[in-house]
């Protein structure tokens, strides 16, 4: 069976890494572009629909190579042209499933299509598998996509877990936040510390792995006490003997973890872009890394995700005495421009 899995653009290397620890029967990595992780199996992983580091998982039953720049026009007339397909499609739907709408994606953006083809296409889909049209809310979701290089897909989407609408403003998407943690390779033995928790959405993400202890922090009390709100509601995994700790507190300033207690942090530290307060970005960056190098054991790990390429490739460099950049990855997030690094503190 083939899928795709959509992921954060620059990312996609660490969910295809991840995808292949999964243990899926078969599994085959078959094609990796920016943001897309192509992949066979010999069956169909029931697991697929609850990843929780992509964006979406597509089953996929039709393929066809348009070339670079063409339109996605282009290949819904080839699919109307096509019913190698039908069958597939049919094995796809199921059992409680009456109704579909169809998503149409060209170059990661959704458009509309010519009109023509898209009723053609909705035609063959109606007749191969007798679900009824239904645009706004659909049992089965199907999607005719093109990329960038020219490869084209139809398949069905089977994740039905990335609802972002009741995120706080500024917290990171779950997506993001584990694959976040997946860059740093969790282990069950790991101390784990985000000073810049705010919401949660990276301590949350790495208590899905074993862990040993986690630290959460942030200046904002309030956020703090939600957090540990939410750890005690049972939202966050807590396992028996491995303390999850939320508290209030300076990321410039640590006093309350000893010199090398740490195995692991990953944070997403302000930008500097829409905090007014910090008026000299760089000393600010200086003064966390600073209290990261203190608390991180020899042989732990800093994964940073930074707005400015520039301002971390000055970090970097400023303490190389203590640390070596083991990888570094230019990614998208909402839009914008960001890189993520992932330091070692030296042995």
């Amino acid at each position: 069976m083939k899928f795709i899995a959509t992921c954060v653009s620059g990312l996609q290397e660490v969910a295809a890494a991840q995808l292949a620890r999964e243990g899926f029967d078969g599994f085959v990595l078959a094609d990796l572009e920016d943001g897309m992780v192509a992949f066979e199996t010999e069956r169909f992983p029931p697991s697929l629909g609850s990843l929780r580091y992509v964006n979406n998982v597509f089953e996929i039953v039709a393929q066809h190579r348009l070339g670079p720049g063409q339109s996605i026009d282009g290949f819904l007339r080839w699919l109307v042209s096509q019913d190698y397909w039908h069958r597939p499609l049919k094995r796809s739907v199921g059992p409680r499933e009456r109704t579909y709408r169809l998503m149409l994606s060209n170059a990661n953006e959704l458009v509309a299509g010519d009109r023509l083809a898209v009723a053609r296409l909705c035609g063959a889909i109606e007749a191969a598998t007798g679900l009824a049209f239904n645009g706004r809310s659909g049992d089965a979701e199907f999607w005719a996509m093109t990329r960038v290089g020219g490869d084209s897909y139809l398949g069905k989407r089977i994740t039905r877990h990335n609802a972002t609408h009741d995120l706080a403003p500024g917290a990171l998407k779950p997506e993001l936040a584990t694959l976040l943690c997946l860059i740093s390779k969790p282990q069950a033995t790991d101390v784990f510390l985000d000073p810049f928790a705010g919401s949660g959405a990276l301590p949350i993400a790495r208590a899905r792995w074993p862990y040993n202890m986690i630290f959460a922090s942030d200046i904002d009390e309030a956020k703090m006490e939600a957090l540990k709100q939410r750890s005690r509601s049972g939202e966050v995994k807590i396992r028996k003997n491995s303390p999850f700790i939320a508290r209030a507190g300076v990321a410039t300033a640590l006093e309350r973890i000893e010199d090398g207690f740490i195995d692991t942090v990953v944070t997403d530290p302000p930008w500097g872009q829409f905090d007014t307060g910090l008026k000299d970005i760089e000393g600010f960056y200086r003064a966390v890394m600073r209290e990261m190098v203190r608390v991180v054991k020899p042989g732990g790990t800093i994964v940073m995700l930074l707005g400015d390429r520039d301002l971390a490739a000055q970090i970097g460099k400023e303490f190389a005495y203590a640390i070596t950049e083991q990888a570094r990855f230019e990614i998208l997030v909402s839009g914008k421009k960001a890189i993520v690094v992932n330091w070692s503190r030296h042995s």
